[in-house]
């Protein structure tokens, strides 16, 4: 039947219900079970709840209230937001929209971003990273810097400003420059160009140069220091020297002047020289080479000569000495001095003394010869006597005598034997003339 009394305070339980249908309102602590989709249809509000447990989907048009748990792992995504207040630390992959003022200007760090993506402007203290290639492209301009640190390379096609650090080590190279204005000092290997006039005025001192060099032309009133370069084949002229000291060799076409007398001290040898033109005496122990001019009258004397070579005409009044070989083809007269033996029994004859050897005979000798050299000659020994006695000469073994005779001397008061000796280098072939 139907209970007609509405309060019911002594039900406490009713066991367990297939069904229970309520037109009013259901109050109790807890509640379980399924609510049919027509009930759940009509549920619009559920009053103020101090706690809702669900263990499926919540799904509602507007949650409002302050979720108590943490940790929310299943909620990944919460739509399109208009607006997202958090008093504590909002941590995700990516964030859009846009921050209000108030919001902005409490940010202070935003930690350490993988990526930022910023439409507008970014203002910063500091800034640090790598920035995309795309937006490096769109970078036109960053304003008027105070300051600007690069721990890599700057590229640009200008740059302008004053750098405040005075040691740039890395700076090798800055391109072909059209102008370059310095207050100070330049320092460093090599510089080229051309200083402009106002600059070069000023120049009056480079300071001490270990090395200098120049691929033009060096003008200046005084030069000072050495040549570290041996050869210089470009220096033709020095003008005129009031002076010049060298310590190695001087090598030249023309010179003149007069050397100093502790030079000239010091001058023991001019190497071989091709030709040599003095105006004035030449004095030395021994000259060699060939006189170009034939004509030498003011030669009257060459002192004793060891050996004279001649290939024309030797003219003269006298002539003593050796003759050596000659290639004359043609002598109109051939003077020879005497070269005379003092007899003995034993005698030797220096065959260098004279071509034309001369014999008194006094007594028996035994003949020996020295310094014949090694050069064909030709010798003749004239034998004079002055009384009868029958001398001898015994001759020395490399003179060879036609069929091996010995010539008999003629030993008579007053009569010459002439013995000629044709010397081959070796040994001498003699043949003889008796009884003059």
């Amino acid at each position: 039947g139907t209970i007609t009394t509405v309060a019911q305070p002594n039900i406490t339980s009713v066991g367990q219900l297939s069904n229970l249908s309520v037109s009013g309102i259901i109050q109790g602590g807890t509640f379980s079970g399924v609510l049919s989709s027509g009930t759940l249809s009509n549920i619009t509000s559920l009053g103020q709840l101090s706690n809702l447990s669900v263990s499926g989907t919540v799904q509602a048009t507007s949650f409002s209230g302050t979720i108590t748990t943490v940790a929310q792992p299943n909620i990944t995504s919460v739509g399109q937001l208009s607006n997202l207040s958090v008093s504590g630390i909002i941590q995700g992959g990516t964030f859009s929209g846009t921050l209000s003022g108030g919001t902005l200007s409490t940010i202070t760090s935003i930690g350490q971003l993988s990526n930022l993506s910023v439409s507008g402007t970014i203002h910063g203290g500091t800034f640090s990273g790598t920035l995309s290639s795309g937006t490096l492209s769109n970078i036109t301009s960053i304003g008027q810097l105070s300051n600007l640190s690069v721990s890599g390379t700057v590229q640009a096609t200008n740059l302008s400003g004053t750098i405040t650090t005075v040691a740039q080590p890395n700076i090798t190279s800055v391109g072909q420059l059209s102008n370059l204005s310095v207050s100070g000092i330049i320092q460093g290997g090599t510089f080229s160009g051309v200083l402009s006039s106002g600059t070069l005025s000023t120049i009056t001192s480079l300071g001490q140069l270990s090395n200098l060099s120049v691929s033009g032309t060096v003008q200046a009133t005084n030069l000072s220091g050495t040549l570290t370069t041996a050869a210089q084949p470009n220096i033709t002229s020095v003008g005129q020297l009031s002076n010049l000291s060298v310590s190695g060799t001087i090598q030249g076409g023309t010179f003149s002047g007069v050397l100093s007398s502790g030079t000239l001290s010091t001058i023991t040898s001019l190497g071989q020289l091709s030709n040599l033109s003095v105006s004035g005496t030449v004095q030395a122990t021994n000259l060699s080479g060939s006189l170009t001019t034939a004509a030498q009258p003011n030669i009257t004397s060459v002192g004793q000569l060891s050996n004279l070579s001649v290939s024309g005409t030797i003219q003269g009044g006298s002539f003593s000495g050796t003759s050596v070989t000659s290639n004359s083809t043609q002598s109109t007269r051939y003077l020879a001095t005497m070269n005379t033996v003092v007899a003995a029994t034993t005698v030797t004859i220096d065959l260098s003394q004279g071509n034309v050897i001369s014999i008194p005979l006094l007594t028996s000798s035994t003949i020996s010869f020295s310094n014949q050299g090694s050069n064909p000659a030709s010798y003749v020994i004239k034998v004079s006597y002055t009384s009868a006695n029958a001398f001898t000469i015994t001759w020395p073994a490399s003179v060879k005598w036609s069929s091996g005779t010995v010539p008999t001397l003629t030993c008579s008061t007053g009569k010459t034997d002439i013995i000629s000796l044709i010397f081959d280098g070796t040994d001498f072939f003699g043949t003889y003339a008796l009884n003059f």
